[in-house]
């Protein structure tokens, strides 16, 4: 029963016609996109913190302002995944098919 059901969602995914993914699916693929890319700039923006920590002087407040981007970036990507989610452009799933 659940793998006709996959098949069914799968199926649906697709157009009749030819191989290409339909709109419905385009949104899930670009939301996926920008969560991966706001992931990356988390990370980044936590190692040029820990770069400017090192090197700078205690002078110079980069450090303090690389920390305060990736607060608002991992902001901004939690806010997005809820987003996504209520708009059902990505969904919940198990560990296991």
């Amino acid at each position: 029963m659940r793998d006709e059901r996959a098949a069914t969602l799968q199926a649906a995914r697709y157009d009749a016609g030819n191989s290409r993914l339909c709109p419905q699916s385009r949104g899930n693929v670009y939301a996926k996109a920008i969560i991966v890319v706001l992931l990356i700039a988390v990370v980044t923006s936590l190692l040029v913190s820990v770069i400017f920590l090192i090197r700078d002087p205690s002078s110079r407040r980069r450090a303090l302002l690389s920390l305060k981007i990736r607060v608002a970036l991992s902001i901004t990507l939690l806010l997005f995944i809820v987003f996504s989610y209520f708009m059902g452009w990505i969904q919940p799933h198990g560990l296991m098919p």
